[in-house]
């Protein structure tokens, strides 16, 4: 989703056709993403917290956490942050000290100057970095309440950021804008803070608490068609002179919301060995690697093959990347991995797919 949105803007094909509206949704790939993030992670959580082990207290619990998706998220984040650096004299030459921190530790979606300085796609690694150091927190305050109280709490912190963040940071103090007036990339960034993407983390959360209800098919196609309708939905009421800002605010958070049945479903699925199977299968222990190489791919053919027609880069661009992102899963991200877990002293996990 991401890369073929990513393909309309790069490649020129921001004209605007009747379809243009579903190809942008593909951005909402990144709500899936925290989807996803908050169910895997959920998961994890759980499964390590009801299975300690005599020498594994507690605390251990959250050090092993931690370790893991540091060793899993760390050693590819900063291989594509040098190797992107090594490519691009301008982006070197304008480094500073304080963009290359803020990326190192993950906070560069806070600045408005380091946002995307380095690769765009990084700021959403800078929301799962920062998630990771309150998930395990919010796992043991989630497992406690009941689904409606986390709902209640998570949609009042999601109305409250978004309040803060817009009325207080932006509109009042001039925090994210430019030159001290708001625009539209400063309500972007603002909005785009892990407050504001709690809610898609909990939707993971709540699908993996629900994974045992299998929704009804017609709760599914009802989720499916919702999602589809959403874009031109949103054309039309922008159409009628409503807040653009709150609309696109709500509408990520019912994009994430379609995800919920498709989610919960997900462990009940069966699938059978074809080939088709094992190609999606490939695909999604690439996910994590193809996502953070597909601009920068996506960059150089736009680049060096400018000539080529709209298909032939997209099929380029698309196959570079999944070839290149295959190398760094097997020279990267596998012994990042098994460095983590050997010095956890564990034996070495399942590499799982979307950073999971």
């Amino acid at each position: 989703m991401v890369f073929t949105y990513h393909c309309h803007t790069e490649f020129g094909l921001a004209v605007r056709t009747p379809y243009s509206p579903t190809i942008v949704q593909g951005r909402f790939g990144v709500h899936l993403f925290y989807a996803l993030s908050g169910y895997l992670i959920y998961a994890t959580l759980d499964r390590d917290w009801n299975t300690p082990s005599p020498t594994h207290s507690r605390r251990y619990w959250l050090w092993s956490f931690w370790s893991k998706r540091f060793f899993r998220i760390y050693p590819l984040y900063l291989a594509n942050i040098a190797l992107v650096l090594a490519l691009a004299p301008a982006i070197r030459n304008g480094l500073t000290t304080g963009n290359l921190l803020s990326h190192v530790f993950g906070l560069h979606s806070w600045f408005r100057a380091h946002h995307g300085a380095i690769n765009g796609v990084l700021w959403t690694l800078s929301i799962e970095i920062q998630f990771y150091v309150v998930a395990p927190f919010l796992y043991l305050w989630a497992r406690r309440v009941s689904d409606r109280t986390l709902i209640a709490c998570t949609l009042t912190v999601w109305a409250t950021s978004y309040i803060a963040i817009r009325y207080v940071l932006i509109e009042r103090f001039g925090f994210w804008t430019n030159l001290g007036a708001p625009d539209t990339w400063s309500y972007f960034i603002g909005l785009s803070q892990l407050p504001s993407a709690l809610p898609l983390f909990v939707i993971g959360f709540l699908a993996y608490r629900r994974k045992t209800t299998a929704a009804a098919y017609a709760t599914i196609i009802l989720a499916v068609a919702i999602f589809a309708a959403l874009p031109y939905a949103q054309r039309q009421v922008a159409r009628a002179q409503v807040d653009r800002v709150l609309l696109n605010y709500v509408t990520g958070l019912l994009a994430g919301c379609c995800f919920l049945p498709l989610l919960a479903n997900a462990s009940a699925m069966t699938v059978k060995n074809t080939f088709l199977t094992r190609f999606m299968w490939w695909i999604s222990d690439i996910s994590y690697s193809f996502y953070v190489w597909h601009m920068l791919v996506i960059h150089l053919v736009v680049q060096h093959a400018p000539a080529l027609s709209l298909g032939f880069k997209v099929l380029l661009a698309f196959w570079l990347t999944a070839i290149f992102a295959d190398f760094t899963r097997r020279a990267i991200e596998r012994p990042g991995v098994t460095v983590g877990a050997r010095l956890l002293g564990t034996p070495k996990p399942n590499v799982v797919s979307v950073a999971g």
